[in-house]
């Protein structure tokens, strides 16, 4: 249990970045720009996908495909993370 609280701001912070972007990074943003749209969009879009899975009563492992989308979503664009 203590290992999981350790773990819960690192996945938070990915959730929060990760999920848009790679939609965000290809605007022409200044960097705190892209990284203030990046934690909007990825929060309403953890919003929504959460609420889809209630909605549509999936079962509670579903939710980790939001980690996995943020996952994916940083290390697609990661050089233009690290330029930020």
């Amino acid at each position: 249990m203590p290992l999981s609280l350790l773990f819960l701001p690192l996945l938070f912070a990915l959730v929060s970045v990760g999920v848009a972007w790679p939609v965000v990074a290809r605007l022409g943003l200044s960097p705190s720009e892209k990284l203030v749209s990046s934690v909007g969009l990825s929060l309403l879009a953890a919003f929504l996908v959460e609420w889809a899975i209630y909605v549509f009563a999936l079962p509670a492992a579903a939710i980790w495909l939001l980690s996995v989308m943020a996952a994916g979503g940083v290390a697609s664009r990661w050089p233009a993370l690290r330029g930020t």
